[in-house]
């Protein structure tokens, strides 16, 4: 056992000295842009981890080549304006020739496939953006291997009109474009400052058409980057970065039963066990849950993520999730989860969904119970329905429960029909309890009215749908079946002593197209319903549309 221990401790005390003697490895800096931001870090992260090959397969070939070969779509400017633009995007790249004194060198190629920055001159430059669609002055897309091919590649889209305008774009405003093209493709993030060449576009005289020296600067330190981790990764060199380590706990919380209505709170501690400073968001899955949490935790500190669950409008059990991300490199997100069993505070027994079948000659009485799952007493002030042919009145039982009878008159209307009992309370929580009746009374149709659906020249005719006609307390007989028109056939099968009746009922084609509806007009022996008619619909697509 002593053995074991003194193992352990060697072996701790070696990890520590590792990652301590560990060369450190060069990180990107905040003004990379994000698609070689990410990668960088990814291979440096994988590279403090000794999966060499791992980070090798993201930096082969993402260097920048000692000579950039340039590509112009000069044939798709405006005559009037070709001249212009195609010295204005030379000046762009002598300029950054000049800044750079030739390392790397620009050199332009008429060679668009095997260019590593194309520059397309468009009309118009468009994107969308979180459903927006807005007009650009332009638009320079990084693309980076193994994912975007086999070489470090930027396309930039160029307007030649000023957005939503008529007016071309100034030389001033193309020399700006162009250079910020090869600043993308040198891994430099958009600037918002005015006096740079990755700053905005603005068509002005003022308009930097050149790299500043810090921008020149920034580049060296980048090709350094670069260049320090292929050399740890071609000579197999473990290295240390600090970064931060997220540990969660705990990653799931179960409120149990609650009442609807309720509010309740939960915090999840969150500690950065790292040696670099833990940013995190957290994001609901669900409007209904609010997570307030500490956006940046030190290293070695902990943090909160306290989370608010309004359980209003939800019943039943309920699970909701809260997407964490974070910019520890080894879990970047992570999934919380909140989970209740969300009782209302009244509950409608059998059910607050009644199907009732009525009588034919007298009133039909259905009777439900609403009772309180709280401590709250229930006090029902008033009770109405929204139909003219039903009424319903309370009758208290005990503190916690009330008894509703509802009773429909005969004058009910045929077949299915729908309604609400509505229950008021003083209650603050549940003023309101709705109780959803549906009426069956003498032949009941389903469905009532048929879709055959959209109908296209490859579909298979006829086309079929199912009618089922229903009494649930005695037989009734079809006297007859008509059609509106003659693409439609129906066949009428008797079933259950005559309680239930089937109807095929078949479209044969031939209807113009465009929405078309006919009628099913159907005849029984039951005085109170002696003519029942169903809609037929279908959506008839012409020839050769889509």
């Amino acid at each position: 056992m002593r053995r074991a221990l003194v193992l352990i401790g060697t072996t701790m005390w070696l990890a520590l000295g590792w990652s301590q003697n560990a060369p450190r490895a060069p990180l990107p800096p905040d003004y990379t842009i994000k698609t070689e931001y990410d990668q960088l870090y990814q291979a440096a992260n994988l590279l403090s981890r000794a999966d060499f090959d791992g980070a090798m397969n993201l930096l082969k070939n993402i260097d920048v080549p000692t000579t950039i070969r340039v590509y112009g779509s000069w044939a798709t400017i405006p005559p009037d304006l070709r001249d212009t633009f195609r010295q204005a995007a030379i000046d762009a790249i002598n300029n950054w020739n000049r800044a750079l004194n030739g390392n790397p060198k620009l050199e332009w190629t008429e060679d668009e496939a095997n260019a590593d920055v194309q520059i397309v001159f468009e009309e118009d430059v468009a994107e969308i953006t979180a459903g927006q669609f807005r007009l650009m002055h332009g638009k320079a897309k990084l693309m980076l291997p193994p994912k975007k091919g086999d070489k470090r590649r930027v396309r930039a889209r160029i307007a030649t009109y000023i957005p939503y305008t008529e007016m071309p774009q100034s030389a001033k405003a193309v020399a700006h474009l162009v250079g910020q093209a090869v600043g993308t493709y040198l891994g430099l993030a958009e600037s918002q400052k005015d006096t740079e060449i990755m700053g905005p576009v603005w068509n002005s005289e003022e308009l930097p058409t050149a790299p500043t020296p810090e921008e020149v600067e920034r580049v060296r330190n980048l090709l350094q980057v670069r260049r320090q981790l292929i050399d740890f990764a071609n000579r197999r060199v473990a290295v240390y970065i600090p970064k931060p380590k997220i540990a969660v706990e705990p990653m799931e919380h179960d409120f149990g039963d609650i009442v609807q209505g309720d509010v309740v709170k939960f915090t999840f501690k969150v500690r950065n066990e790292g040696d670099a400073p833990l940013e995190i968001t957290a994001r609901p899955s669900c409007g209904c849950v609010t997570p307030h949490y500490d956006r940046v935790i030190q290293p070695k500190q902990e943090g909160v993520i306290e989370a608010e669950l309004r359980s209003a409008g939800f019943r039943g059990a309920q699970i909701k999730t809260i997407q964490v991300t974070t910019n520890d490199p080894d879990q970047p997100n992570l999934t919380l989860r909140l989970t209740a069993n969300i009782k209302t505070a009244f509950e409608v027994r059998p059910s607050e969904t009644l199907t009732v079948a009525l009588k034919d000659n007298e009133p039909t009485v259905q009777e439900v119970e609403i009772v309180s799952n709280t401590d709250e007493p229930l006090e029902v002030q008033q009770v109405t329905t929204t139909a003219p042919y039903a009424k319903a009145e309370a009758q208290r039982l005990d503190d916690k429960r009330q008894k509703v009878v509802i009773t429909i008159n005969p004058d009910a209307p045929p077949g299915r029909t729908n309604f609400a009992v509505i229950a008021r309370t003083k209650s603050q929580r549940t003023p309101q309890i709705n109780i959803n009746v549906m009426c069956e009374k003498g032949i009941i149709v389903t469905p009532n009215s048929v879709f055959f659906g959209v109908i296209t020249p490859q579909t298979q005719l006829p086309v079929e749908r199912i009618v089922t006609l229903t009494r649930r307390d005695k037989g009734f007989q079809i006297r007859k079946i008509s059609a509106d028109d003659p693409a439609i056939e129906v066949n009428h099968e008797s079933m259950e002593d005559g309680k239930q009746h089937r109807l095929i009922v078949r479209y044969k084609g031939g209807w113009p197209a465009g929405i078309v509806q006919h009628k099913l007009t159907i005849e029984t022996d039951d005085p109170k319903q002696p003519t029942i008619q169903i809609t037929l619909t279908a959506n008839v697509a012409a020839a050769g549309g889509s």
